[in-house]
C-alpha cells in the first residue's frame, strides 16, 4: 500500500513522491510525511491505494497543506474512528 504523488514539472517527465505504508492487518494509525516539492512542478495528483494486492482498507481525513514549518496533526487522535461503516443495501 502507498500514498503516491504524481508531479508534473514544467519540462521533463513525471516525478513520483511515495509514502510507503505497512502491509498486513493492523489497527488505525496516522500516516504522514512532509515533502519538499520542487518549484518547477505545475500539476500534482494524489493516488492512495493498494498495488498488486487484494483486501480492504479505509482512509480517513486526507489532509494536504502547503507549509513552511512542520505540519500540525490532521485530526484529533483521541476521537474514535468507526471502523465498521454502514453498508449500502
Amino acid at each position: 500500500m502507498a500514498i503516491q504523488l504524481l508531479a508534473t514539472p514544467s519540462s521533463g517527465g513525471i516525478r513520483y513522491y511515495r509514502i510507503p505504508l505497512k502491509t498486513g492487518t493492523f489497527p488505525w494509525e496516522q500516516v504522514g510525511r512532509t515533502l519538499k516539492i520542487e518549484e518547477d512542478i505545475v500539476d500534482l495528483k494524489v493516488n492512495i491505494g493498494m498495488y498488486n494486492a487484494t483486501g480492504k482498507f479505509w482512509v480517513d481525513n486526507v489532509h494536504i497543506q502547503v507549509i513552511s514549518e512542520p505540519m500540525p496533526p490532521a485530526r484529533d487522535p483521541l476521537i474514535a474512528i468507526n471502523q465498521n461503516p454502514p453498508r449500502n443495501v
